[in-house]
Parts: C-alpha cells; structure tokens; sequence
C-alpha cells in the first residue's frame, strides 16, 4: 500500500510530497531541502493511529508539491525529483521482489524490546554484581546460556569465565543477526592457534592487558559504540537487504532513511575505537611474526609506549601493516581520504545524486573520493563490523587470562 502525504519546509517554504510505502509500522525519514539545505527528519507511524513526526517541516492539506520523494524502511527508493519529473512508478514493494532477511527483523525487535543490552550486560560482569547478571542469563527464554564452561551443569554459572562465556556468546549471537560482515570464527581459530604455538607470549600479553585496564575500557566503550550504532539501526535497514549494490542503478535509487552527517558520526567514532584499541591487533602481529608482542618490524619496544606515542588516528597507518596476518579486514575497510576529510570538514553533499565528495588535502597532493549515500552506509556498517571483531579479540584474551592466571573461586569456578 502507497499513501501521500505532504508536508512543508518550516525555513523555505518548499512542498513535499512524500510517497511512502508501508511495511514496517515505523518508517525513518531523512530528507535535505535542496533549496535551503535544512535537514528534514523524523519518522512516520501507522502504530494505532497514523502519526507523522517530521522535524523542520509541518504536515499540510495540499494537492500540489515542488518536490517528490520515496520514503521507505525496508526497501531502497528513488531520488528526490520535483512533481513536473516524477512519475508513478511500480512500489518499492514490488520491485525489491519482497526481500527475505528474518535475521535483520529480529535484531531489530531485539533492540527495540531490549534497548542498550550490551552496555547492561557489560556493566554486571564483575564480582559485586554476578548475583544479577546469573539471573539475567538464567531466563527460560535465553538459549544461549549452554555455552557456558561448566556444561555439565547447565545453570552453574559460578564463575567469571562462565558469566563471560555465557554473557559474550548471548551478545554475540544476536549481534552478527543484525547483517554485520565480522569474520569472528576465523579470528577465534587464529588465537587458539596462537595459544598452541606461541603459548607463553599470548599469557603474557593478555596479563598485560589486563593489569592495564584494558578489557575494562574497551568494553565499556564498546558498549556505548553499539548503543549508537543500534540507534540508527532502523534507517541502516533497506541497505542492509540490499546485499548486491553492484546490481543496483546507484543513479536512480538512494536511501530516504538515512542522512550522511549521522553516518560520519558513526564512521568517526568507529575509526577512533579502532585506533584507540589498535594494541591488540599489534600486540598478536608482533606475536605471530615475529614471537614476542613487544618486537616490531624495526626492532624491539614496549608495546605500550610505543603505541600510545601515536596520535590514535594515526596509529593504523603506522603500525598496521596488510601483509600481516590479524590485519585482514582493517587496512581494506579504513579509509584514510574519508577520516582526513571529516577530520578538517572538507565533506561535500549532492542532494540530488546522493554523492558525498571527501576531499583530503595534503602539502603537495589532493585527493578526492566520491561515494553514493548507500555505498558510504555500506562502509560504515563495515568499519562498525572491525569493531565488533576487535571486541572478539578483547574476549578470546580476557577468557586466557582468566583461565589461565587467575584460578581463584571466582574466576575459575568452585
């Protein structure tokens, strides 16, 4: 079903006429005027009693508009045109041949049901608050409780490696539901195989990690990372279905759900966790090709001073190499024009085509990368995607350092 509805720019005065297909029953709406470039956004509901919420502009009676656009959740939609160019065309319904993605849908009941889970999750796993966090994962309904060490006794959950397996595992799951490309199987084989062969060195730097603190703080910042990443996760939807871009007109259809500003937050963030917690991608680099987490292609350092010697968004560029084996993934997926753009405000945006130039300008060269809207929100799905493996990587070395070090009761279980 298509309905009209026309709504005004509060700053310009321009009409829109907004073709919306409905399916799901919240529909996310990012529009730029292209006279006066206000961000028009909000959402329209058809939950109980139709509601429209749009910011920067008023609903109106009308029969004429300046300007048409598509809006939907679920499916991509063609770009704004003005009335005189616009033509009724088949629905997004249609056309998208009815998607089948139960996994994308049932992430986003999760968040909804169960908003800021993670953070929630991360801040009951220590010792004062188990006693909440066992009740928690001890729910009838959660299934992914069996994963737990103690497997003989199905609700144990007496210890801390438990509660981490279990807790992890619980989050994980539902995570990689949400369309994220993370490799994390390949990343948990790749540790255990470093475990076997370069066994005291991952102890080690694991301890190391630990005593410094950082589990704690990647997690903590994780955390509030996934809360912003499933905020916008409504409007990552209809790109999200989309699995093959190359297939898709990028001239003709674009996104409605989705603005570009929200998107370089997200990007921003992401690059700076990534860099923030680079250490660990070096610390097992140096490990597996070199044996000793503290041995670098030019010589031997302590790993933490010479990391945090960097500035954090240069950190990638210095110490992560492509020919070494725990890079897979970080020096295709992070893009320098784009962070170097952001960082000195140099984002230009095309209403109409939905292209966003970066430009980044250095002493003797300028380089420039153009992208449509939907293949930006593709990388920053991806980049967010790094950073759920980097967090992976933060569990499998805190679950060596628990079971391997810290033995006590309440770490290793009674």
């Amino acid at each position: 079903m298509v309905t009209n509805i026309f709504i005004q720019c509060n700053r310009c005065k321009l009409i829109y006429r907004l073709r919306w297909q409905i399916g799901y029953e919240k529909a996310t709406v990012q529009i730029r005027c292209p006279k006066c470039n206000t961000r028009l956004h909000g959402y329209l509901s058809t939950n109980e009693s139709s509601t429209i919420n749009i910011h920067g502009a008023n609903e109106i009676s009308c029969d004429n508009a300046d300007y048409v656009q598509e809006v939907s959740t679920e499916f991509l939609t063609h770009k704004i045109k003005t009335e005189a160019e616009f033509t009724d065309f088949i629905t997004p319904f249609i056309r998208s041949n009815i998607y089948d993605h139960p996994n994308i849908m049932e992430y986003l009941h999760f968040i909804e049901d169960r908003p800021n889970e993670v953070e929630v999750i991360n801040d009951l796993l220590n010792e004062k608050s188990s006693k909440y966090l066992k009740e928690k994962l001890r729910d009838d309904n959660n299934v992914y409780i069996n994963i737990c060490k103690s497997a003989i006794k199905k609700y144990r959950l007496n210890s801390q490696v438990d509660l981490l397996m279990a807790s992890h595992q619980y989050l994980m799951t539902m995570l990689l539901r949400s369309g994220i490309d993370a490799s994390v199987t390949s990343i948990m084989n790749d540790i255990k195989e470093l475990r076997i062969n370069f066994f005291e060195q991952v102890k080690e730097f694991s301890k190391l990690l630990d005593n410094k603190g950082y589990y704690f703080l990647l997690n903590s910042k994780f955390s509030k990372l996934t809360n912003i990443y499933n905020n916008n996760y409504l409007s990552f939807v209809s790109t999200l279905i989309t699995d093959d871009i190359s297939k898709i007109d990028l001239d003709e259809f674009g996104l409605s759900s989705v603005d570009y500003e929200d998107l370089l937050e997200l990007y921003r963030k992401c690059y700076e966790f990534i860099g923030e917690f680079i250490i660990y991608i070096v610390g097992l680099n140096n490990i597996f090709e070199r044996g000793d987490y503290n041995a670098f292609k030019k010589g031997t350092a302590d790993i933490e001073e010479k990391v945090n010697k960097e500035d954090k968004y240069n950190r990638i560029q210095s110490f992560v190499k492509k020919d070494e084996k725990f890079s897979n993934g970080f020096c295709e997926t992070l893009n320098k024009i784009i962070r170097n753009a952001d960082a000195h405000f140099d984002v230009q945006y095309d209403i109409f085509n939905q292209i966003i130039t970066f430009t980044n300008k250095g002493k003797n060269n300028t380089d420039e990368e153009k992208l449509y809207l939907l293949e930006f929100t593709k990388e920053t799905i991806k980049i967010y995607g790094l950073c759920v493996v980097l967090w992976e990587i933060a569990y499998q070395l805190q679950k060596t350092r628990l079971i391997l070090d810290l033995r006590q009761d309440w770490n290793y279980g009674k």
